[in-house]
């Protein structure tokens, strides 16, 4: 027998005991049984948007898993499942994963302090500081060659007259667009 673990999601509000039943009828134990109570779904899936996760570990042995699967996808209730090969208890993973070496912080009281006695010259100290670059904005000069171009001619303006009268203005428009 090797040691299993099956998480699945159920669309109804209680846990469904179909799964620890399927496990005992294909002659295997169940170990333990989490219910991890009802989550919102990331997406809708089958219409649902909330549903109750279940995760249980059991031994059984690798001829009835197949058996397993086919009993746990027939069932209505069980929205997905996830079947794995649990490699270690969960006590130990969590131990592992989770067990880390902090220091211990002790806080001394100003009144059991001892003071600092300097016996011999200390080395300096070095201290790793990160240094970002300096940016510095220079206005950007840009050497620009000039080379003669074609030469536009502006028209020249005579000083103005009297103002025209309407025949006037007529008459010397006719003679603008003669010309």
């Amino acid at each position: 027998m090797q040691k299993y673990e099956v998480t699945y999601l159920t669309a109804s509000a209680n846990k469904v005991e179909s799964v620890e039943k399927a496990i005992k009828e294909l002659d295997g134990n169940v170990i333990e049984s989490n219910d991890l109570g009802v989550k919102e779904l990331a997406y809708p899936v089958r219409k649902l948007t909330e549903a109750r996760f279940v995760s249980v570990i059991f031994n059984l042995s690798p001829e009835n898993l197949n058996a397993l699967k086919k009993k746990i996808a027939q069932d209505k209730l069980i929205i997905r499942f996830i079947l794995i090969k649990a490699l270690r208890a969960r006590k130990e993973v969590k131990e592992r994963y989770f067990k880390k070496d902090k220091p211990k912080i002790v806080e001394k009281s100003p009144a059991k302090a001892k003071p600092k006695v300097p016996s011999a010259p200390e080395k300096e100290k070095k201290v790793a500081v990160k240094l970002e670059p300096e940016v510095v904005k220079k206005p950007i000069e840009a050497k620009v060659k000039k080379t003669p171009g074609p030469e536009i001619k502006k028209p020249k303006i005579k000083p103005a007259e009297e103002p025209l009268s309407g025949d006037a203005l007529d008459q010397k428009l006719k003679e603008l667009v003669e010309d």
